[in-house]
Parts: structure tokens; C-alpha cells; sequence
């Protein structure tokens, strides 16, 4: 009987460790396959960004099979020891803790998760801890340079609480063992633990040496007080420094001192004096925070201004150190409201980039009018700086991208999605302060090819691979059997076969692993696939980014402009950020920020290429050092620097703390007298906090420049609706992120943009005609109301678009536009015509202008009107011969449409270019044939 149990045990031990072996094998062979995935995927982004997967995988193994060896001698040691123990008492896991397998294995389980969340935890602040650098600027009450909070000791916090957590699991495992030993068993029960001398010893042990390390992390403690919170700011105030502060450095001598004596009186067997010993230290706990409350009520908060006022300064300090807005320049604005006719003229470089269209009415337009094709899509619109025909020129830029979902129901298939319709092709620009006579953009690069005129920058590559829209896990397979789908020519798809550098090869390798990891068998069955065929990964530029870049944060809002070669390229911003910046005030879960990096990703390649902006950001030096040559330290490519912006994402952090953190004195601080918020609007018929703008302006603070890039946004007093200042951040390379603020005489009511939305709303004609445009069957939406400083004086310009309240595919129409100024408003069909109401000038010093060859920008005449009729007229069916699939009669209607286009412009050359720059417009109206095929 006794040696068939035995055989039985055998068996079933061995197909244990045979179960265990194989599941062993899948596990890694999974974890293997998951590795080499994410080693493709960063090949396929650029070789230099593996560097970086390694560096971390290097640490993090190292990081988790050394923290898993201690753990598991940890807990090997204590079941050892809970065995040995237990034994007299028989209970029923004291007969499984007898084999050593039992304990190798629950010991293994236990170690594999306590390492994972040690490893996790250890391994992301050791890179930084181990190549730390200096800020050279000192914490204002222990002296510390500030990276040491910053790098060194979020490591050793989490060494140390890491250790502690370990050690109180092993210290539960060990009582709960010895509970369920004493609780399940026939002689004995859960009482009798505590008369067992071995066990008691066991787990006081345990106990000491938890309050022992417990000691050790009293310092991290003592220093967490600069994270606090007073009197509504960050930082250690007079609670923290005169109570706390002085409890934590006693606490580590007070908490040892507990546990000497109780050691001692256990060893005595005098367990009562022991538990009194012990009971000190929850009573301190008590007795500390009760001492601490009556601080706080009776002491500070009947004197807070005066007790708070040193550590009050210390948070105006270190927050501002912490945002950059530190070296803010700050001037007057007289806001006189004085300008002149002369005033008008020498600044009609900066009113004829004011932004008159709006972003989702533009949007809409885009959509509906360069969409083309049903699978195409605009996502997003952006501004960018162009130097256009020698003048500095705002343009509203966003790409064409595919779209696969809009794919009629017949062409949604696994050819059409993989293999035909791959990219998106070319992108759109139009001007920001000019419009068509039929309200909508009014295009300088545009169509399919793309077509740029006035000077506007030509595309040579135009299809774009890599965008905003993708899905992270979008792909696509190029350079197959089958040729994608390009554009429409004529009546005919126009195919491309991908020649870019982006992209893994599919050899037979990896068409397995793809095939596996995208669930999709067809890569490795597809008869379109062949040798030469890749697969295009990472097509989301921010995830792109991301990916390759991990250590740092990077923007979500991506931005597309046109190097000096015409190819598309996507412009990222990435900032280095912490939350360990003592006496920093919180903003989003962050209180240190830098605009550290920007990365250029080639839209139709998909390279990528990370650039620094910020040498002195400790912090980026020091991920600089972790992975050197991913962030390149040389001069930004100089065909692109005219086009970066200044990040909205960034500033609107960094105003958001200005408002507040813009005085000097505490006392205004603390009382917040002047703090700001920023201004408000009536958009779309709601009221909402203005978001911050690019304008281009004439800054003197800015003598670089004749004419600055900048973004900006206005203020408000709290709780009231004047103005009280404007701040704005240069995007222009030479001044880039240099901040200047405006403040308005404190004396003197100058109109917050509500209060303006609030006259528009009373003036009795302005509100007729609006009245009147919402009860014929339109929606009126109003627009951004946008400040434009001019010399002393303030602008207030507010679009006014209508749509048909009836069709639900109405394209928004730029219908007027609101200008504001001291005591005057009028709305007048365009911004020209409103400057000349205003100031009573002749519409010809007023008029605004086209560009460079000097046409008006709203012209309106009978053979004008006979053009757009026609093209209209050509449009409409050009949509109707779209949704039915005649393909024939779209490409006849495209060839119209072109024609009625080149009617249009050849009609504004003639009526108003000279000679000279219209022969230069005609050369650049078609450069569909410089376009890469």
C-alpha cells in the first residue's frame, strides 16, 4: 500500500515539474516573442532609438533578477524558518512545508510578483539617480541643490519603502501561516499561538525588524514636508517646519529606542511592560497630531500672513524657477487708444496676418472643399510662419489624410486597406485674415496634385504616410504585387508604388512574427507580397515619437509644415518635466517644466529626429547621458526654424501659473489682490476662457525681429471683467520662449473682451442683423474674439460666420467681421473695411491686402460672380458624380473645375498684379509637375 502512494507521489510530483517546465517555456517563449516585437518596432523607427530599449531592458533585468534573488532568499528563509517552528505543532501546511519543493516553489511565486513591483519601482529612478546632475541652485531649508530632489532621492525613497513593503509581506506571510497552522487543527486553536514561545519570538522579530527599517525612511519623511501644502500654496509652512519637521528628526531615536525595550522586557518575559513600550510610539503618532492641529488653529491661522510670510516667498521663488517665467520682461501699456491713419499703414504687416477665420469653421471648409475624395480627411489645423515672397506670413496649414473608414462599404476590404490606400496626399494653407468673396479660405496651396500660388511654398513630396490620424496599431504593406491607389487623374486612379526609407522588410521571419502579432494570417499567405515588400509601422507621428523617445513627454498635438526641399515634415514638442521641485506649486500633476526637445518626423519617410532646445535643463543633460546620440545637440535644420511655434500646450501652463505667480510682494500673494485669469469670450454662442493665440506684432522688447511671432493670451482681474494685462512668448528663433508682459495702468478700466462681447450684444444694429440672420433659416457663430495690441492702443476683432441651419453638410461662411476700439464698434464685411469706419480714413490707406501682389481680399463684381457660379455649379456635381461612382463624368467635372479655378486666377492677376508679379504668379500657379512620383 505504502509503495503505491509512493509510486503515485512520484508520479504526480513529476508530471508536477513537467507542467511547471512547460509552462515555464511558454511563458518565456511569449515574453521572448513580445521582446523582439518591440525591438522590430524600434528598428523600424530608426536604429539609434533600440539603444534605448536596451539601455532600459539592461537595467531592468538587472534591476529584477537581482531584487528577485534577495526576495526569494527572503522568503526561502523565513518558510525555512516557519517549518522548523512549526513542526511540533503538526498543523496542516507544516506537512506540505516539509518538502523542499513546496518551499522553493511558494517561494519563487512570492518572489516573481515582489520583484516585479520592487523592480518597477527602483529601475525608473536609478537611471537618473546614477547619472545625476546639478541645478546649482539650493532648497531653501536643508541646503540641498535642488537635483538632488529632482534625481537622487526619488531613488533611494523608493529603495527604502520598497525594502519596507517587502519586509511587511514577509512579516503577514509569516503570522498568517502560523494562524492557519494553529487555527485548523484538531488540538489546538488560534489562542494557543500566543503561548508559543517559538512563534511569539518569531513574529516579534519580524516586527522589530519592520519598526527598524521603519526608522531608516524618517528622513525622506522629514524632507517630504517640502511637498506639503499651506495657506493654499506648496511647500513646508510654519506647521510643518516648527511641528513636524522637529517630530521627524526625533522619530527615527524615539522609534528604536521602542524597540530596544521591548526586546529587552521580552526577553524578560515581561510582556505587558513590552506592550506599554510598544504603545508609545501610536500614542507620539496621536499626541504629535493633535499638537499639530492646535498649531495650525490657535497659532498660525489667527496670524497666517505674518507666520506664513518666509515660506510664502519661497513658493513665489521656486515656482517661478520651476515654470521658467522667472526672467518674464515686464513694460506699461498706456492702452491711449490714439492711433492714426499713419499708425494704420506702418502696421499693416501685423493686420494682415490677424486671424479673421475661425479654427472649426475652417475645419468644416477644408473638409468639405479639399476633401476631394471620400477617404481623405482633415484632422487638425494649425499655424504656422512662412516667408512668403519676402514677407512674413501666418498660414492656417493641415495635411490630407487617408481615412479608411470613409471608404465606401464596397471598398471596405483587406486589399483596400493593406495594400491600395496606403497615404494621404499634400495638405491645404490659407492665409489667416483673408477669405473668398463666398466666405470660405481662400487657398494658396491646394488640390491634388498640390497647387501653390502667390509664393507659397511648392510640395515636392506630398503623400503622407505618417500623420495624426493613424491608429496606434495602423499599417499598411508597400511596394507590392498590387500598386496603391495615388490620386485621381482624370477618370482614372493614378497609382504609386512606396520607395521611402520607412518601413521592415517582410522576409519570411518576419511576415511569422507580424502575422502573429497583428493576428493577421494574411501576411503570411498574401500571393501579393513578395521579397521586396515592407510593412509600415508606428504611423501615428506622436506614438511614433513616443516610442523612440520614452524618457520624455511629448506634445499631442503635432504640427506639419514644408522644409526648404517641399517635403512634408511633422514638428513635435517634447518637455522634460518633474514633480520633485520643492516649493513648486502643482500644476496638472506636474510643478517642473522645460521645453527641452523638438522632433522632426519626414511624413512620408517616417524618419525621425529629435533636436535640443534647452541646454541648460539639467534634467535633459541628464537623459542625454542615459542614452547618448538619441537627442541630438546641434543648431535646429535651418529651413525649418521660420516655421516653429512657440508650444500652446506649454504656455498656456506657464500663464496659467503667471497669473498668479506674477507679483512681487508676499502680501499681494497672499491676499491674491491681483491675480489673474485669463479672459473670456462668447464663442459659438457660449461663454468660455479665451485659449491662447498666435499673432504676429511689433514688440520693441523684441529688437531682433521688426515684426514678432508670438503667442499670446490676455488677462482679467479675478472676479472682474477688465483687463488688466497680456503676456506673450516669442516663437521666432532668435527670442524662442522669451516671455514679455504688458501690464495696463491699474488706474485706468481698460475693456476685458467679455465686456466688449457685451457691447456687441447692445449695439442695436449689429444686433438686428445678427437677429435677423438666426431667424431666416441660419446659424450665426461667433468667432474668437482675438486683442491685437497695436503701438499703445488695443483692437478687439471678432468674425461672424452663418450656416444653414437646414442642411447639415452647410459649409460655415465667413459672413462679417467686428472690430472694437475705445468707444467704437462696427461690423462691416471684411477687417479693411471696418478700420476705415472706425478711424474715418479712405478705404484705400485702410484696405488690407492679398499678399504680396496687392489683390483685395473680398472683391465682389458681375464677372467675378459668373466665375464662382460656374465653379460652384461644377463642384456640386462634381460631388454628385463622386456619390454615384460615375467615374467618367467626375473626371469631366474635375477637368471643369480646374478650368473654372484657373478663370479665377487668372481674373485676380488681371484686375489687380502688375504685369511683372503676375508673370510670376502664373509660374507658380501648377507645380503639380515638380511633384515626386
Amino acid at each position: 500500500m505504502f509503495e503505491n502512494n509512493f509510486e503515485i507521489n512520484k508520479g504526480a510530483k513529476k508530471s508536477s515539474i513537467i507542467a511547471i517546465i512547460v509552462i515555464a517555456l511558454i511563458a518565456a517563449a511569449v515574453f521572448a516573442f513580445s521582446l523582439y516585437v518591440k525591438y522590430l518596432s524600434l528598428l523600424e523607427i530608426g536604429a539609434k532609438y533600440v539603444s534605448v530599449f536596451f539601455t532600459n531592458l539592461g537595467v531592468k533585468a538587472i534591476a529584477h533578477i537581482a531584487s528577485f534573488l534577495l526576495i526569494f532568499v527572503l522568503f526561502y528563509a523565513s518558510t525555512f524558518a516557519v517549518d522548523k517552528i512549526s513542526r511540533p505543532i503538526d498543523g496542516i501546511l507544516s506537512k506540505w512545508l516539509k518538502s523542499t519543493w513546496v518551499k522553493i516553489v511558494l517561494s519563487v511565486i512570492l518572489s516573481i510578483f515582489a520583484s516585479a513591483y520592487v523592480s518597477e519601482t527602483i529601475y525608473e529612478t536609478y537611471l537618473l539617480f546614477a547619472h545625476s546632475k546639478e541645478f546649482g541652485i539650493l532648497d531653501p531649508f536643508f541646503g540641498k541643490d535642488i537635483g538632488y530632489y529632482i534625481f537622487t532621492r526619488p531613488f533611494l525613497a523608493s529603495l527604502v519603502n520598497s525594502v519596507l513593503s517587502v519586509w511587511l509581506v514577509v512579516t503577514i506571510y509569516c503570522f498568517a501561516i502560523y494562524a492557519v497552522n494553529f487555527s485548523v487543527n484538531e488540538t489546538m486553536d488560534l489562542r494557543c499561538l500566543a503561548k508559543d514561545k517559538a512563534t511569539v519570538i518569531h513574529n516579534i522579530v519580524n516586527v522589530v525588524i519592520y519598526f527598524t527599517l521603519k526608522a531608516f525612511t524618517y528622513k525622506f519623511k522629514s524632507q517630504e514636508i517640502l511637498y506639503s501644502e499651506f495657506a493654499g500654496v506648496s511647500g513646508a509652512g510654519y506647521t510643518d517646519i516648527y511641528v513636524w519637521f522637529n517630530f521627524y528628526k526625533i522619530a527615527p531615536y524615539l522609534l528604536l529606542t521602542i524597540v530596544a525595550l521591548a526586546i529587552v522586557f521580552l526577553l524578560k518575559a515581561k510582556y505587558k511592560p513590552m506592550i506599554f513600550t510598544v504603545a508609545v510610539y501610536p500614542v507620539t503618532i496621536i499626541a504629535v497630531s493633535l499638537v499639530s492641529f492646535y498649531v495650525q488653529k490657535f497659532v498660525v491661522d489667527p496670524n497666517e500672513y505674518t507666520k506664513e510670510k518666509p515660506y510664502l516667498s519661497y513658493n513665489l521663488e521656486f515656482t517661478k524657477q520651476a515654470y521658467n517665467i522667472k526672467d518674464v520682461i515686464t513694460a506699461e501699456f498706456s492702452a491711449d487708444n490714439n492711433l492714426t491713419a499713419q499708425d494704420i499703414e506702418e502696421n499693416k504687416e501685423v493686420l494682415n496676418n490677424v486671424r479673421i477665420t475661425d479654427f472649426g469653421s475652417t475645419l468644416t471648409a477644408y473638409n468639405a472643399l479639399q476633401g476631394i475624395r471620400d477617404f481623405y480627411t482633415f484632422f487638425d489645423i494649425d499655424i504656422t510662419k512662412y516667408d512668403i515672397n519676402g514677407t512674413p506670413t501666418l498660414v492656417m496649414t493641415a495635411p490630407r489624410e487617408i481615412s479608411q473608414s470613409k471608404l465606401k462599404e464596397s471598398n471596405q476590404n483587406y486589399t483596400n486597406r493593406i495594400f491600395r490606400y496606403t497615404h494621404g496626399f499634400g495638405a491645404v494653407m490659407s492665409p489667416l485674415n483673408r477669405v473668398t468673396s463666398e466666405g470660405q479660405p481662400e487657398f494658396l496651396v491646394s488640390n491634388i496634385p498640390p497647387v501653390s500660388k502667390n509664393g507659397a511654398p511648392k510640395i515636392k513630396q506630398p503623400r503622407v504616410y505618417y500623420g495624426e490620424t493613424a491608429d496606434k496599431d495602423d499599417y499598411a504593406v508597400v511596394n507590392t504585387a498590387i500598386k496603391e491607389i495615388d490620386y485621381l487623374e482624370g477618370a482614372s486612379d493614378k497609382e504609386f508604388q512606396y520607395d521611402g526609407n520607412g518601413g521592415l522588410k517582410l522576409g519570411f521571419l518576419n511576415k511569422v512574427i507580424f502575422a502573429l502579432d497583428k493576428f493577421d494570417y494574411h501576411i503570411l499567405v498574401s500571393n501579393y507580397i513578395t521579397s521586396d515588400s515592407k510593412i509600415l509601422i508606428n504611423r501615428n507621428v506622436a506614438d511614433r515619437v513616443r516610442k523612440a523617445v520614452p524618457f520624455l513627454t511629448f506634445d499631442s498635438d503635432p504640427y506639419l509644415v514644408v522644409d526648404g526641399n517641399g517635403n512634408l515634415k511633422w514638428i513635435l514638442d517634447g518637455y522634460t518635466t518633474s514633480e520633485y521641485y520643492p516649493y513648486s506649486q502643482s500644476c496638472n500633476g506636474i510643478n517642473y517644466i522645460r521645453n527641452s526637445v523638438k522632433a522632426v518626423v519626414d511624413a512620408y519617410n517616417g524618419d525621425v529626429s529629435v533636436y535640443l532646445m534647452d541646454r541648460t535643463d539639467p534634467i535633459i543633460q541628464c537623459y542625454m547621458d542615459i542614452y547618448p546620440g538619441v537627442i541630438l545637440d546641434e543648431e535646429f535644420p535651418a529651413d525649418l526654424k521660420e516655421h516653429i511655434v512657440y508650444p500652446e500646450y506649454l504656455f498656456k501652463i506657464q500663464s496659467q501659473v503667471y497669473g498668479k505667480y506674477h507679483v512681487e510682494s508676499e502680501d499681494s500673494f497672499y491676499n491674491r489682490s491681483d491675480e489673474w485669469v485669463f479672459a473670456t469670450e462668447k464663442y459659438i454662442n457660449e461663454s468660455k476662457s479665451i485659449a491662447p493665440y498666435y499673432n504676429l506684432l511689433k514688440i520693441d522688447e523684441f529688437p531682433e525681429s521688426d515684426c514678432n511671432f508670438v503667442v499670446m493670451i490676455p488677462y482679467t482681474l479675478n472676479g472682474k471683467e477688465n483687463m488688466t494685462s497680456w503676456l506673450a512668448a516669442s516663437c521666432d528663433y532668435e527670442n524662442y520662449g522669451q516671455m514679455v508682459c504688458y501690464r495696463f495702468p491699474k488706474g485706468k478700466n481698460i475693456y476685458g473682451t467679455q465686456q466688449i462681447e457685451s457691447r456687441i450684444d447692445n449695439d442695436p444694429t449689429i444686433s438686428k442683423e445678427l437677429t435677423l440672420w438666426s431667424q431666416g433659416g441660419s446659424n450665426v457663430i461667433r468667432g474668437n474674439t482675438l486683442v491685437v495690441p497695436i503701438k499703445n492702443s488695443l483692437l478687439y476683432i471678432e468674425p461672424i460666420y452663418i450656416t444653414s441651419s437646414s442642411a447639415e453638410s452647410s459649409i460655415p461662411e465667413l459672413k462679417k467681421v467686428i472690430l472694437a476700439y475705445d468707444d467704437k464698434v462696427v461690423m462691416e464685411d471684411n477687417l479693411g473695411d471696418c478700420l476705415s469706419a472706425v478711424f474715418n480714413i479712405p478705404s484705400d490707406v485702410a484696405e488690407l491686402q492679398n499678399g504680396p501682389n496687392g489683390v483685395n481680399y473680398n472683391v465682389s463684381d458681375d464677372a467675378l460672380n459668373a466665375i464662382i457660379a460656374r465653379l460652384v455649379e461644377n463642384y456640386d456635381a462634381l460631388s454628385v458624380a463622386s456619390k454615384d461612382g460615375n467615374w467618367v463624368a467626375f473626371g469631366e467635372k474635375m477637368a471643369a473645375l480646374s478650368k473654372n479655378i484657373g478663370e479665377l486666377e487668372s481674373y485676380s492677376g488681371n484686375t489687380s498684379a502688375s504685369d511683372t508679379n503676375q508673370t510670376d504668379n502664373t509660374a507658380e500657379q501648377d507645380n503639380s509637375e515638380n511633384v515626386t512620383e
